[in-house]
């Protein structure tokens, strides 16, 4: 790539993010936000606000983070991100109400109902996470042009992952014969190890 070429800069920061060598990503994000002009800029701010979250640097994150919110108030992602800085900081209420503000946005991205899932998982309210699990797993398969993207550096969440969890939490309230059900949907999608522990 021409170095000239802010693509060469935006590939390089996310091998550095990937690698951990949050410095040098973020000095080459840093780069394409004073270079960028306005339009173009939104996505290089949600890079930013991450790599700082993954430095500790909260009040840093959400400086750039509420900036790409007012940049643009209608895309889903910037939300998605912020909550992710709200759960690191324990403000739970600011976390719920960005997840919501993702499916609020858009309707059938099942990203933001997985994550609302694990929300409630975390705030021990079970119906609530099944509620938005099940709806997760109902807009995958509706779309499948759409996908959930995990926790660690190109991680996916696939059609099984979703079924394995929500088998683990039928399992948690003793619901054994649903629990299986979702097993054997996960095996049906190509992941059939808890299935043959849990159920045969």
């Amino acid at each position: 790539l021409d170095p000239e070429n802010p693509q060469y800069y935006e590939y390089r920061s996310e091998i550095y993010s990937a690698l951990k060598n949050y410095d040098l990503a973020l000095s080459d994000l840093l780069y394409l936000k004073e270079n960028l002009d306005i339009i173009n800029v939104y996505d290089h701010l949600n890079s930013i606000s991450m790599v700082y979250k993954d430095q500790e640097k909260y009040d840093e994150a959400l400086k750039e983070i509420n900036l790409a919110i007012e940049l643009d108030s209608l895309k889903r992602d910037a939300y998605y991100y912020r909550a992710k800085i709200y759960k690191e900081l324990g403000k739970f209420d600011k976390q719920k109400k960005d997840l919501l503000k993702t499916v609020e946005i858009d309707a059938n991205d099942p990203e933001g109902y997985y994550y609302l899932a694990l929300y409630f998982l975390e705030q021990n309210n079970i119906f609530k996470s099944l509620k938005y699990l099940t709806k997760s797993i109902e807009k995958i398969i509706a779309d499948d042009n759409y996908y959930i993207t995990g926790q660690d550096y190109g991680e996916i969440i696939k059609l099984s992952d979703l079924y394995l969890k929500r088998a683990q939490i039928y399992t948690k309230v003793e619901a054994i014969d649903m629990a299986c059900e979702d097993y054997k949907l996960a095996c049906d999608n190509g992941d059939c190890k808890l299935f043959d522990e849990n159920c045969k």
